[in-house]
């Protein structure tokens, strides 16, 4: 039976490289006979991963973007009736085959934090989470923590729901001579640099970290908060910091963020609510010390290779900034921890709940 991917997100930040690491290891593995979906803001992505696999794939192009009406549409009409879709966010279609439906959720965060989100919004969310309960077969997740947030809000068979940890970004094999020249600019001009890597949203906790950082007082010290903007989430007192040592990138390329991985003395991640937290992953990957809220996911997941603050305690986040900036050379070998964290091993895992 053929499997239906759809790689239309393969350019958002978390979902992207969860979607084009599977791409790239379903191909190479050529167990799956797979179907594309993808559209004008994928496919040259898609296009960059499916020219170094010898795989014949098809691609059924989607005019719509996920999450719209018109995709409804394009999923009863220009879909084959007997596949397995695979759809990699809540975006799924109304309409499928009974026990054809596989789907991954990162997070329950839209409800489980209604308050960010309109009561139209969130009617639609909880619309959506009834359509998956009916429909899903398998249930993709990415902690044990998302596992319990997604059974509060969807009763349902516990077995349906498979917990996938995700993989960290081999990145030593990205070219660095593209490099964004503001960016670097800006990083050779601190010694010490804070990185975070993430979204504009709410709950990254951005604000607290900036209120933060300003009571560090150390003008030696450069925040440097890298990711894409988000419109609908941006913060205006995040938005316009008129500080010369934070400085917001935007969307970085893959040469640019490698390169101020490797320039960074540390990074943090002082999110409320997350699924998983794929730039711990990535700042392992290059052994930099790395300062995280307390969060349970990050408990569940980094346990005690990683430092902690009290989450929404001003002065225990002060207090673990100053620790590391002394040790802001200090490297640290997670090799061992890594292991079991590649995307081969999800790859695997996915593969083998799909070909069931």
């Amino acid at each position: 039976m053929k499997t239906i991917f759809d790689c239309r997100m393969i350019n958002n930040s978390g979902i992207g490289t969860y979607v084009e690491e599977l791409l790239y290891y379903f191909l190479k593995d050529k167990k799956l006979s797979l179907i594309l979906i993808s559209n004008n803001e994928s496919d040259e992505k898609v296009k960059e991963v499916l020219k170094n696999s010898e795989s014949e794939v098809e691609i059924i192009f989607f005019k719509s973007l996920p999450f719209s009406l018109r995709e409804q549409y394009e999923y009863i009409t220009k879909l084959p009736k007997n596949a397995k879709i695979f759809i990699p966010h809540i975006n799924i279609p109304f309409f499928v085959k009974k026990n054809s439906l596989f789907i991954t959720i990162h997070d329950a965060f839209h409800l489980a934090n209604p308050h960010y989100y309109s009561k139209l919004a969130i009617l639609y969310f909880k619309f959506l989470f009834k359509i998956i309960k009916r429909n899903a077969y398998k249930i993709f997740t990415v902690s044990e923590f998302s596992k319990t947030e997604i059974l509060r809000f969807i009763t349902i068979d516990q077995s349906k729901i498979e917990v996938i940890y995700n993989g960290y970004k081999q990145m030593n094999k990205i070219d660095c001579t593209d490099i964004d020249e503001n960016v670097k600019q800006k990083l050779d001009s601190f010694n010490k640099i804070i990185l975070f890597v993430g979204n504009v949203k709410p709950h990254k906790n951005l604000k607290f970290l900036v209120d933060s950082f300003n009571k560090l007082n150390r003008e030696d010290v450069l925040l440097l908060i890298v990711g894409k903007k988000d419109s609908f989430f941006i913060n205006d007192n995040i938005d316009n910091l008129g500080k010369d040592n934070i400085f917001f990138t935007g969307f970085v390329n893959e040469s640019t963020l490698k390169y101020v991985y490797e320039k960074s003395s540390f990074l943090i991640f002082p999110s409320k609510y997350e699924g998983f937290g794929l730039p711990i992953l990535e700042a392992m990957y290059f052994r930099k010390l790395i300062l995280a809220s307390d969060i349970p996911v990050f408990k569940e997941i980094f346990g005690d290779e990683i430092n902690y603050f009290e989450i929404e305690i001003e002065n225990s986040l002060i207090n673990e900034m100053n620790k590391l900036l002394v040790k802001d050379n200090d490297l640290k070998n997670y090799d061992l921890f890594l292991e079991k964290f590649t995307w081969t091993i999800s790859g695997e895992k996915h593969e083998k709940s799909l070909e069931l």
